[in-house]
C-alpha cells in the first residue's frame, strides 16, 4: 500500500480562501508538497511530519497568489534602450537622470524609457512640474514599473489637451490638485491620452529590443505552450504592420523551438518559486502568499 507523501510545508492557524463557493474563508490548514497542494482541512496536518516547514498564520488570510512568470521581452528591451530608471531609487536619482538623458539625445522629440517605482514619492504621484525643471521644451512620457501609470511633463499635458476642464477616462484617472489642475500623473486607461501621440516604433527598433535583454534579467521559460503564444503574438504584430521577423524568433523557429516540444515541457506548471526543493525558498513562498488582514 502507497504511504501518504508527507507535506514539505504546512500552513496553519489562520483562514484560507479556497474559493469553493463558502460565505467566509474558514480557520483550517494546508499542505503543500512539490510545489502542489496536497490536502486542505484537518487532513492537511495529518501530512506533517517531521521534516515538514510549519508557517504560523497567525490568524492572517492564506489566499491564491494571482501571479504568473512572465516578461515582457520586446518592450522591457525597448525602454532599456530609452531613459532607463528600472536601476534607480529616489526621486532625485530619477530627475538627474532623466535631465542627463535629455541632454544626451538633443535629437529626440519625445523623451521616453520608464521604470521608476511609486515608493520613491509621497504618495506615488510624481509631478509634471518636477520634470519641466530638467526637460522644458519636450514631451516626457516616462511609465512607472507596473506600467499601469505614466508620469508626463506639462509640455506632454499641453500636446494632449489635457487640462482641468478633461474628464477622466471610463477606464483610468488624470491625477489633479486640489483646483483641478492634472499634476502630472496618468493611471490606468488615462495613460492613452498620452502614449496615442508618441512616435511610432521602428522595426530596427523592436528587433534591437529583443537583443538587449541582458542575460542577469533573463530567467527561464518553463512553458514551451506560452513561448509559442508570444512568438505568435509577435508575428502577428510584425505581419500586420509589415515589419521583418525579430531575429530572436527566427532564431528560435529555426532551432525547432517555434510550435515543438514534448508533452512535458507544454504541460503548465504550478510553482511556489523558481526551485521548489529547498526550504528557504518555500518560506520565502509563504511569505509571499500570506496576506496580513
Amino acid at each position: 500500500m502507497t504511504s501518504a507523501p508527507q507535506a514539505e510545508l504546512l500552513f496553519d492557524n489562520g483562514p484560507v480562501f479556497t474559493a469553493d463557493g463558502a460565505t467566509a474563508p474558514a480557520r483550517q490548514a494546508v499542505a503543500v508538497a512539490g510545489g502542489r497542494i496536497l490536502a486542505v482541512g484537518p487532513a492537511a496536518r495529518e501530512l506533517a511530519g517531521p521534516r515538514t516547514s510549519r508557517f504560523d498564520l497567525a490568524g492572517r488570510l492564506l489566499a491564491p497568489g494571482f501571479q504568473d512568470s512572465h516578461i515582457h521581452a520586446v518592450f522591457g528591451g525597448l525602454e532599456l534602450g530609452r531613459c532607463d530608471l528600472s536601476a534607480l531609487k529616489t526621486a532625485d536619482e530619477y530627475l538627474a537622470a532623466i535631465g542627463d538623458y535629455a541632454r544626451v539625445h538633443p535629437e529626440q522629440a519625445w523623451i521616453t524609457g520608464g521604470g521608476w517605482s511609486l515608493e520613491s514619492f509621497p504618495g506615488g504621484l510624481p509631478t509634471a512640474a518636477a520634470l519641466d525643471a530638467v526637460v522644458p521644451d519636450r514631451p516626457v512620457f516616462l511609465p512607472n514599473r507596473d506600467h499601469h501609470g505614466a508620469w508626463v511633463n506639462s509640455r506632454a499635458l499641453e500636446l494632449a489637451g489635457i487640462s482641468r476642464d478633461t474628464p477622466d477616462p471610463a477606464d483610468g484617472r488624470i491625477e489633479r490638485d486640489e483646483r483641478g489642475v492634472p499634476t502630472g500623473m496618468l493611471q490606468e486607461g488615462a495613460i492613452g491620452l498620452v502614449e496615442a501621440l508618441l512616435p511610432a516604433t521602428s522595426a530596427a527598433e523592436f528587433d534591437a529590443a529583443l537583443d538587449r535583454r541582458p542575460r542577469r534579467r533573463q530567467r527561464p521559460v518553463r512553458s514551451r505552450q506560452r513561448q509559442d503564444h508570444a512568438g505568435r503574438h509577435h508575428r502577428k504584430r510584425h505581419r500586420r504592420a509589415q515589419l521583418p521577423l525579430p531575429r530572436a524568433l527566427r532564431l528560435r523557429r529555426a532551432r525547432g523551438q517555434g510550435r515543438g516540444g514534448s508533452t512535458a515541457d507544454q504541460r503548465p506548471e504550478l510553482s511556489l518559486g523558481t526551485d521548489c526543493r529547498g526550504g528557504d525558498t518555500l518560506q520565502k513562498a509563504a511569505h509571499a502568499c500570506t496576506i496580513a488582514m
